[in-house]
């Protein structure tokens, strides 16, 4: 389960007149299922997602499926991923399909520090993600760097997660001064 909450925003109209506010939320719901055959991991999952961002405009539900690889060689592990195939958005006057994307990522260990990267590959653009973990035990820390050049969004992240086993909780911040 994945919900955000995008705040409070401003209403306006086509000329720029401020009709007032109105809040917006996003959510997603997730099933998945995994197997491994020989030392390569599969899964599949299916995301239903559900957008509230105008009051006086629907937006349908919609689906997509995501497919995915895993493999470890030694200190090193590759995954491949297939996102969002699947449905399509009624919004306004228009359907839209989700932002397919095929991402790969390259990951490798050197005792208690890990150094990752994420190449995402969506139709009209990409986005590149590098990033580092050191282990304390059942405690991290976290630095990374994220960029969608052509949209000029770059962000450092920092952050940090404890492990219980069970459960993985993990906190971070992003810095950028250009957008958002």
């Amino acid at each position: 389960l994945f919900y955000f909450d995008y705040g409070t925003q401003i209403e306006a109209n086509e000329g720029g007149l401020i009709l007032g506010d109105f809040n917006a939320t996003s959510y997603r719901i997730s099933g998945g299922y995994g197997f491994q055959i020989k030392d390569w991991m599969f899964g599949a999952r299916l995301n239903i997602y559900n957008h509230n961002f105008v009051d006086d405009f629907d937006i349908d539900m919609n689906y997509g499926f995501d497919l995915g690889a895993y493999k470890e060689f030694g200190n090193t592990s590759l995954g491949i991923v297939l996102k969002d195939v699947g449905g399509e958005t009624d919004f306004l006057d228009q359907s839209l399909n989700l932002p397919m994307s095929i991402g790969i990522g390259v990951g490798h260990s050197f005792g208690n520090f890990t150094l990752a990267s994420d190449v995402k590959v969506f139709e009209e653009y990409n986005s590149i993600g590098v990033g580092g973990e050191y282990s304390l035990g059942i405690a991290s820390l976290k630095l990374g760097y994220y960029t969608e050049s052509d949209f000029d969004v770059d962000y450092i992240t920092l952050g940090g997660g404890i492990d219980a086993g069970i459960v993985d909780i993990s906190l971070a911040y992003y810095y950028n001064t250009d957008s958002f």
